[in-house]
């Protein structure tokens, strides 16, 4: 299947069946919208405006605090 690449981010789709298993229904799609068009240094803003539990939940600056711990490098790879 190859390789994709948003932002920074690059998908492997190796090991993707083309099935998902979970989805957040229609605010997948805001979300998506969201990170596209917006910088990072917006996201506060927008989490605050939307009043949204999905938007809160995926783009807080205080979910970063569950992973800073982990001695995650920049060239590390993530499953």
């Amino acid at each position: 299947m190859g390789m994709e690449k948003i932002g920074s981010v690059k998908l492997n789709y190796d090991y993707y069946d083309g099935i998902d298993l979970y989805s957040e229904g229609s605010s997948e799609d805001e979300l998506l919208e969201i990170v596209m068009h917006h910088d990072e240094n917006e996201f506060n803003r927008i989490t605050a405006d939307k009043s949204s539990w999905s938007v809160l939940y995926h783009l807080s600056y205080m979910r970063g605090n569950i992973v800073e711990w982990l001695p995650i490098g920049k060239n590390d790879s993530v499953l």
